[in-house]
């Protein structure tokens, strides 16, 4: 049998060809005694009216296309194997019938499993690096401090025309002293400097990656993803002692449309495991079983199931190692000293 393949976006195959009558004569009784057991008719019990009756009220050219397909049915595990077609899903099928008696025109849609290819991603990465404008350490500190201070001024109903920090306040802060507080602003604009600059060197490479990479992604994978996104979503806004019905209403959409909204961020983010998986396979890079554990046993006290917590876990262990092999590691959260206590 002469097949058409045509690969569509989103791992989408359509497969065409045409159902030989021959092979469709085969399957009509079957398709007539389908019918005669189906189909309702006026004044007969179902399954019980006459088969002559049955046929004229169903039609010929009806019966030809169930026949049609119950054979293309029949041909599909020979078509899928012939031209190297995995569906991950039932196919669709659709048939043109034109008349009773003839060959039948016949198209495949089938989903098959994600692909991706990428080369040479730790040059890609690092190409990505290189671009990157460089960060001003102290004009990024300087603005990060000015952040924390404001929220440390609004919770002490601070404002600008207050006068110069007092110990008392620090305390209402719950810091020992004004000291104590200055230092603990100083660590956390370092730290949150450290966490923007891994961050972005982070996100310039996932951007590189995506944009180097081919890749293929059912339909169906996306909205499953945009739809866990949707339900985080919910716990957020709920952890705000906002309703969600209110939340819909107040912006004027329903779940179906914020939905939409997410499907590129959903497609960047399985395109973006797929492509790490393809480089921890490639670079036969493991999950760190010790890191693994430590993980696993935090989430297992926030109530996560044990094989989701350490399934998670794993992925969490590989892909900071893929960061690792790609010259970016996680800035490791600085010892706070204990108050009072200066360093030299």
């Amino acid at each position: 049998m002469k097949i058409t393949v045509t690969k569509k976006p989103h791992a989408e195959v359509e497969l065409s060809g045409v159902v030989e009558a021959s092979l469709i004569t085969k399957e009509k009784e079957g398709a007539i005694l389908r019918a005669m057991r189906e189909v309702e008719i006026a004044g007969f019990r179902k399954g019980k009216a006459p088969r002559d009756i049955v046929l004229r009220e169903v039609g010929e050219k009806a019966l030809w296309r169930d026949a049609a397909e119950e054979a293309l049915k029949e041909l599909l595990a020979e078509i899928f194997k012939d031209n190297a077609v995995l569906p991950i899903l039932p196919p669709s099928l659709s048939l043109s019938v034109s008349d009773a008696e003839t060959d039948v025109p016949f198209t495949i849609t089938a989903i098959t499993q994600p692909t991706v290819e990428v080369k040479d991603a730790k040059k890609i990465a690092g190409g990505a690096l290189k671009a990157l404008p460089a960060l001003d350490p102290e004009k990024e500190k300087a603005d990060a401090t000015k952040a924390i201070q404001t929220q440390v001024d609004q919770m002490l109903g601070r404002t600008m025309e207050s006068p110069a920090l007092t110990d008392e306040e620090a305390k209402k802060a719950g810091f020992e002293n004004v000291a104590a507080l200055n230092y603990f602003l100083e660590s956390e604009a370092l730290r949150a400097v450290e966490q923007y600059d891994d961050q972005r060197k982070r996100s310039a490479v996932a951007e590189a990656l995506l944009k180097a990479a081919t890749i293929e992604v059912p339909m169906v994978i996306i909205r499953d993803e945009a739809s866990g996104m949707l339900e985080s979503t919910k716990q957020h806004i709920a952890s705000q002692g906002i309703p969600f019905n209110q939340y819909l209403e107040k912006r004027g959409v329903t779940e179906a449309d914020i939905i939409e909204e997410m499907l590129p961020q959903a497609e960047k983010r399985v395109s973006l495991d797929l492509i790490f998986a393809k480089i921890a396979q490639e670079e036969k890079i493991v999950p760190d079983d010790e890191e693994t554990h430590r993980l696993a046993h935090v989430l297992e006290r926030q109530g996560v199931p044990s094989d989701r917590a350490h399934s998670y876990a794993a992925e969490v262990s590989v892909r900071e190692k893929i960061w690792e092999h790609f010259g970016i590691v996680k800035p490791k959260l600085k010892e706070e000293k204990k108050v009072g206590e200066h360093s030299d």
